[in-house]
Parts: structure tokens; C-alpha cells; sequence
């Protein structure tokens, strides 16, 4: 139906995606352990907010080397985090 499903980064969000591949999915986080799950599926778009976003070291270089560009989308979760450390990068 052309609807756009958030999810925070999960294995189980692998499996959605397999499953139902013309649902277009934002997987919130930049969870290092469930991205390598979700690279392969075209329908995911990994929102970079959170934790392992902007407070990890590498995290999004990570992310960006492993999705591109194209699939990444910016996020802060503020006011929930500081935006600081997602501008310094």
C-alpha cells in the first residue's frame, strides 16, 4: 500500500524484510549487531539516531561503508540525546 514501517533495529526486522520485500522499512539505531543482518535487503533504510549513532566511535562509518549513502537517513532522537555529537562527526 506504499506505507513506510519503522522499526527499531532487531533480527526479527530481517525477517520482515525478506518476507515482504516491497514494504519499505526505517530501521531506527545503528545497532552494530542486527546491521549486517539487514544490508542485503534493498527495503531497509537504517535511521542513524541514538546511542550507537553519535556516541560510538565508528559506528556510522560503519554503517555508511556497509548501506552507502543512499540508505542512511539523519536522526538525532533529540531532545532525548545531545545533537552535538551527531554534527561533530
Amino acid at each position: 500500500n506504499g506505507m513506510i514501517v519503522q522499526l527499531h533495529n532487531h533480527e526479527a526486522v530481517a525477517v520482515i524484510a525478506a518476507r515482504y520485500p516491497q514494504l519499505t522499512i526505517v530501521g531506527s539505531h545503528l545497532n552494530p549487531q542486527v546491521l549486517p543482518l539487514l544490508v542485503e535487503h534493498e527495503n531497509v533504510f537504517i535511521d542513524i539516531s541514538g546511542l550507537h549513532g553519535g556516541l560510538v566511535r565508528q559506528s556510522l562509518v560503519e554503517a555508511e561503508k556497509l548501506f552507502g549513502t543512499d540508505r542512511l537517513l539523519f536522526g538525532t532522537d533529540y531532545p532525548g540525546y545531545d545533537a552535538q555529537p551527531f554534527i561533530g562527526i
